[in-house]
């Protein structure tokens, strides 16, 4: 017999925690593996320049938009929104200027776990 929405929509339960995520944590949990991108996200686009721009703002302190990541079931995070940023942020560790702030740099993050 197959569940009505309704009873598995009753039966989910999804935490939400918000977190300023350290740059160098997260640029070592893509490179580990641990923050993956799934195959339905599109592939990176960016421009050089808009990683530079990121990069930038980043150092500056400007506000940039959250992550947006969920805990799959082999305990990677899955990013659901923000893979540009993401990767932009990794492209970006090799960067002088950043690698010279990146104890300091946060990156805003949502992760959502069933």
């Amino acid at each position: 017999m197959s569940r009505s929405i309704l009873e598995i929509y009753n039966n989910i339960s999804v935490q939400q925690y918000k977190t300023d995520m350290g740059f160098k944590a997260l640029v070592e949990g893509v490179h580990d593996n641990m923050y993956v991108i799934p195959e339905y996200q599109r592939k990176f686009r960016w421009k050089k320049s808009q990683v530079e721009e990121l990069a930038a703002s980043l150092i500056r302190g400007l506000p940039i938009p959250p992550i947006y990541a969920y805990r799959n079931e082999r305990g990677q995070m899955e990013i659901l929104d923000g893979q540009q940023r993401v990767m932009s942020l990794y492209f970006s560790s090799g960067n002088s200027a950043v690698a010279t702030h990146s104890a300091f740099l946060r990156i805003p993050a949502y992760l959502y776990m069933a």
